[in-house]
This record gives C-alpha cells, sequence and structure tokens, in this order.
C-alpha cells in the first residue's frame, strides 16, 4: 500500500473516545445507573455486589482503553513524517532524512517501539474487555427476566465492541505497513 493511502485510512480511522464513551453509555449505564433500566432487585445481594464488583473491572478497563486515541494520533504523526521523509530521500536532503529518521526511533513520543507496545497493550486490553462483556452478560442473562435479558441485548453495545475491536486490528496493521515504509526508507537514505 502506497503511502498517500496509508495515510487517508489512518486519518479515516474512528474515534477510540466516542466509540468507548457509546460503549459505555449502551452497556455499562443501563447495569448502573440509578433508574436502572435492568431491574436487578430481584437478584441476590450476593450477585449485585458480584455484579457491581465486575462492573468496576469493566470500567477501569474501559478506562485503560482511552490510549486507543493516542495510538491514533501517533500514526497520523508517522504518516506525515514518513511523507516528509519519502520527499526528502527523494530530494537528496541526507540531513533532513537523518533527522526524521532519528525522530521516528528515538524521540519519546513517536518511538516506533513504544506504539508497537501501546498497540499491543491495548489490543490485550481489549481482549479483557471482551472477557468481561461475556462474563457480564452472562450474569445478567442469569438474573433478569426474558423480557429485559432481551431489551438489553438489543442494545447496540455490542457493536460498539466490534468497533474497538476492529479499530485494534486496524491500527495494528497500519503501524506494520507505516513500520515497512519507514525501514525502507531508512535503508535508502542510508545508501545515499
Amino acid at each position: 500500500m502506497e503511502l498517500r493511502e496509508l495515510k487517508k485510512e489512518v486519518q479515516g480511522l474512528p474515534d477510540v473516545r466516542q466509540n468507548l464513551q457509546d460503549f459505555h453509555t449502551h452497556w455499562i449505564k443501563p447495569l448502573r445507573g440509578k433508574p436502572s433500566s435492568i431491574s436487578l432487585q430481584s437478584t441476590s445481594p450476593q450477585s449485585r455486589k458480584e455484579l457491581t464488583k465486575r462492573l468496576l473491572k469493566a470500567q477501569e478497563t474501559i478506562t485503560s482503553l482511552h490510549e486507543g486515541e493516542l495510538i491514533t494520533q501517533k500514526l497520523q504523526q508517522y504518516a506525515r513524517h514518513l511523507i516528509e521523509l519519502k520527499l526528502t530521500t527523494f530530494n537528496g536532503d541526507t540531513q533532513k532524512s537523518k533527522v526524521i529518521t532519528h525522530l521516528l526511533l528515538h524521540d519519546k513520543f513517536l518511538s516506533l517501539t513504544q506504539t508497537i507496545a501501546q498497540i499491543k497493550a491495548y489490543n490485550e486490553s481489549l481482549a479483557e474487555l471482551q472477557q468481561q462483556y461475556q462474563e457480564i452478560n452472562e450474569m445478567v442473562h442469569q438474573n433478569v427476566s426474558l423480557e429485559e435479558a432481551l431489551y438489553f441485548m438489543e442494545l447496540p453495545h455490542a457493536r460498539y465492541l466490534q468497533n474497538l475491536i476492529k479499530l485494534g486490528e486496524k491500527q495494528k496493521a497500519l503501524v506494520r505497513d507505516l513500520g515497512r515504509h519507514f525501514v525502507s526508507l531508512a535503508k535508502q537514505t542510508k545508501s545515499r
């Protein structure tokens, strides 16, 4: 894939914060809200306590996933810098090419290795959230009426979770493609 296409794909990544907010609104709020949409009053106090504990853990996981927006911003910076690197390499400006290469390798914010680690951590947190989602939904189904379970499952929370998972996969693919372009351009810079 060409750099211009990669840049367009990076710029077209969905907003992580909005997906997380929508997921929270349609999944956690109906279970935890004061006038809860899902009546958990008929469940045992032990079950409610366990559900609350799991929801708090899920909330912590959701909070940690906000870093996904930072990853998207970094990917946008990489795409911009790689296009600049390609232009400077093409123009023969080796000094500027070395500066950009150094920036992408050693900058505290833009380090590629750090971003790869952040994407890995983001995807691990997503896997944890997915597990929590399944466990909590199973608990809800066991403790509410059929009508409430159907109402709860018709809410679009599953769609937002899938959006977040697809975003994580897309970020991983994009950083891999951007990394390949970077290695190729760094080799061209070094050979000049």
